[in-house]
């Protein structure tokens, strides 16, 4: 089975834990002015790959009318040379989107896993300590 890589962004933002601990309590009936210019910086965030660089959010323009798109990196697969014929376009990114939906592929596929420290309380103490002043 081939899994799409375009994926909607409504379901995909909604479905993060983040966002589920910013909605309004059951108590709640509508959204404080604090709570909603939270969300906004957190979705900001989102969308503009400050947090999460796994995300590549399409912008449709005003010329059809289609739902918010992404492209979700871990769900890229490579295909057969030979089935490359067979593919249909779904979609069309223009300039300068796809450069940068380039550049930010490189940098997700580029990380390089690194090992937490396992005491980084004393590294956190050392940074927040007190400096003597002589």
């Amino acid at each position: 089975m081939v899994m799409e890589a375009l994926v909607p962004a409504v379901e995909t933002v909604q479905s993060t834990k983040e966002y589920a601990s910013m909605l309004p309590s059951s108590d709640e009936e509508e959204i404080s002015r604090k709570k909603w210019q939270s969300i906004l910086r957190w979705l900001e965030g989102f969308i503009f790959n400050k947090n999460v660089s796994r995300y590549f959010l399409t912008r449709p323009g005003n010329a059809i009318i289609c739902p918010l798109l992404m492209v979700d990196f871990q769900r890229l697969t490579s295909i057969a040379i030979d089935l490359v014929d067979d593919l249909r376009p779904v979609a069309q990114l223009p300039s300068p989107y796809k450069e940068q939906m380039m550049v930010q592929l490189a940098s997700y596929m580029a990380r390089i896993p690194v090992d937490r420290e396992p005491d980084s309380e004393s590294v956190a103490e050392q940074l927040i300590a007190p400096r003597s002043h002589a």
